[in-house]
């Protein structure tokens, strides 16, 4: 799976920073009869610290342009939000 994205980080405060990721297109990579192309409208993350511990707000919204099984849905669904885990 190929995945292009571009990434803006940003730090309004001391205390939080932003995250905001959206997918791009690129024309080295073209779309195929084979391949539907899932774009990433946008996702992003705010990370604030609090005073003994962290507050993390994930949001996303993709457009998955055709029909994805539901076991690829369910996988998605339950690995995004494990991405706060690693950071």
């Amino acid at each position: 799976m190929n995945f292009y994205s571009g990434i803006s980080f940003r730090e309004p405060s001391e205390t939080e920073c932003l995250i905001v990721i959206t997918s791009i297109i690129d024309e080295r990579i073209p779309n195929t009869q084979f391949r539907v192309r899932v774009d990433l409208i946008i996702s992003g993350w705010r990370i604030t610290k609090a005073e003994k511990s962290i507050y993390i707000i994930y949001i996303t919204q993709i457009d998955l342009n055709g029909h994805i099984p539901n076991a690829w849905l369910k996988y998605i669904e339950m690995i995004l939000p494990q991405c706060a885990g690693t950071m």
